[in-house]
């Protein structure tokens, strides 16, 4: 990430303040690099131990038809931030990536 000083701002028309801030404006907006992949990468891990889709366990879990353990606990924490992450770029507050969940 690029750091910017205030002493560098001092001085400068408000076009090159703006140009100087508008990445970081722009960087705040994105989720931290990775954090989608790694994501995505604990459901699938879940998804294959347990051999059921997200939506599946969520579902067998509330009904009762599976006893909520810890491996539940998190995977559903996982499932549920991912559809935070996504549906917040949706309403265009970050960078917009496509789930292949």
């Amino acid at each position: 990430m690029e750091c910017l000083k205030l002493s560098e701002l001092e001085g400068l028309t408000d076009e090159q303040i703006e140009r100087k801030m508008f990445p970081l404006i722009e960087n705040s907006f994105v989720p931290p690099n990775g954090s989608v992949n790694f994501i995505e990468g604990k459901i699938a891990i879940y998804e294959q131990t347990y051999r059921m889709a997200s939506e599946e366990m969520l579902s067998k879990v509330s009904s009762g038809e599976l006893q909520e353990t810890q491996d539940f606990v998190d995977w559903a924490i996982y499932y549920g931030l991912l559809k935070d992450m996504i549906s917040a770029t949706d309403k265009g507050c970050g960078e917009t990536f496509t789930s292949t969940l």
